[in-house]
């Protein structure tokens, strides 16, 4: 996003630069969401497959993590948004990088 910002910095104004920068994460992390969306029903299902497989593994770490979402009370959608939005402000923030992850970062 950085380099996008910089790039775009040259030919607008800061200010439409980030705002530019920023439209087109927000687009590319929607159309990730809508792919994965539907993804999601075109597995094989669980009655189908029998063999014990990489995916299967897989499979039953998902069940696991969406068993826990249930009993908290945490729909996917929820959880989705909760993800975005952690992950742009680790993204936004150097100073909330080194608190989380200690002083040894990329040099911000």
């Amino acid at each position: 996003m950085a380099g996008l910002y910089l790039y775009l910095a040259a030919f607008l104004m800061p200010w439409a630069a980030a705002v530019t920068a920023g439209l087109v994460v927000l687009v590319l992390a929607l159309l990730f969401l809508i792919i994965c969306w539907l993804m999601a029903g075109k597995g094989p299902s669980r009655q189908q497959s029998g063999e014990e497989t990489s995916s299967h593994q897989g499979g039953e770490t998902v069940e696991m993590l969406l068993g826990l979402m249930q009993k908290s009370g945490i729909s996917a959608k929820e959880a989705s948004l909760i993800a975005l939005l952690a992950g742009t402000m680790l993204g936004a923030s150097p100073e909330l990088r080194r608190k989380l992850f200690g002083e040894h970062g990329e040099g911000d």
